[in-house]
């Protein structure tokens, strides 16, 4: 008797998963690469796509977005597309192919997002608080400079192949910035994570109020790096070849090749974390 039970609800347990897999392989999704590391679902009706006006060089992301939301640049392109993107067992199934339309009247994309341009800025900003902790993905020309100004708690902001300057302040949320090309100030109270595929040629200064620093970079590049900490001698780690050249309580700089590129980062809480980009990252 009790191997005939066992049977049944190994039975019923496939018919389950026989079910589920069938309804979901049915949804007629797309699969985008948001990060080299990450595959998320993208509904088709959760586009939005606008050509630029001639003088635009500025986008500014604002409001307290607290979920994910990331920005990437494209070289040769002169529009604005944003997606709403969804983790799958998130993906309500009866709306694929439909447009919300109770969005209220701040929502002007269709996607949870308010985008205006005007006096050549570009201003990105949540279309409702519904949408606060939803993750987007946004494609701009990549030469334009971005500023993102203040967050909810928590969530991401993510930078990557922006060539022109980056400017990042009164963040409350985790930061990674991937192929920077100019100038990258970045404060706030989360985590930062800058990685470059070619050795920067800009100044950088990246201050985490309550997080740590890792930061990855070719060993061929030329950096005078200089660390400030108001609370303790920061741990620093690293697997590149970078001389000590000053040290004190509240101050080190470091070395690595010829330095030319000033990079000045600040961790009063948390570790900074120094290393040749493509090397092993843990979590």
């Amino acid at each position: 008797m009790i191997q005939v039970n066992f049977l049944r609800v190994f039975q019923v347990a496939f018919v389950f998963l026989l079910v589920v897999f069938s309804v979901s392989a049915q949804v007629d999704l797309r699969r985008v690469a948001v990060t080299p590391d990450q595959d998320l679902e993208i509904l088709d009706s959760t586009q939005f796509t606008s050509e630029l006006k001639s003088d635009i060089h500025t986008v500014i992301l604002e409001g307290a977005f607290s979920g994910i939301v990331r920005i990437k640049g494209e070289v040769g392109i002169s529009s604005i597309t944003a997606y709403h993107v969804f983790q799958p067992q998130r993906v309500d199934k009866r709306a694929v192919g439909l447009r919300e339309v109770s969005l209220g009247a701040n929502d002007n994309t269709g996607v949870g997002l308010r985008i205006e341009q005007a006096d050549g800025v570009l201003r990105i900003s949540p279309g409702s608080d519904y949408f606060l902790k939803s993750r987007f993905l946004i494609i701009i020309p990549a030469n334009y400079k971005v500023l993102v100004m203040g967050t909810g708690y928590g969530g991401l902001v993510e930078l990557t192949d922006i060539k022109g300057e980056i400017k990042i302040e009164r963040l409350m949320a985790s930061v990674r910035i991937i192929n920077p090309g100019d100038i990258v100030y970045v404060d706030t109270k989360q985590n930062i994570e800058v990685i470059c595929s070619e050795f920067p040629k800009s100044r950088m200064q990246l201050t985490s109020q309550l997080g740590l620093i890792d930061f990855a970079v070719p060993d061929n590049s030329n950096i005078e790096l200089e660390i400030v900490n108001t609370r303790v001698i920061p741990r620093i780690f690293s697997d590149l070849p970078v001389k000590m050249i000053y040290s004190e309580k509240n101050l080190q700089r470091y070395r690595l090749n010829d330095p030319s590129v000033p990079v000045r980062m600040s961790a009063p809480y948390g570790n900074i974390y120094l290393r040749k980009v493509g090397g092993e990252r843990g979590n």
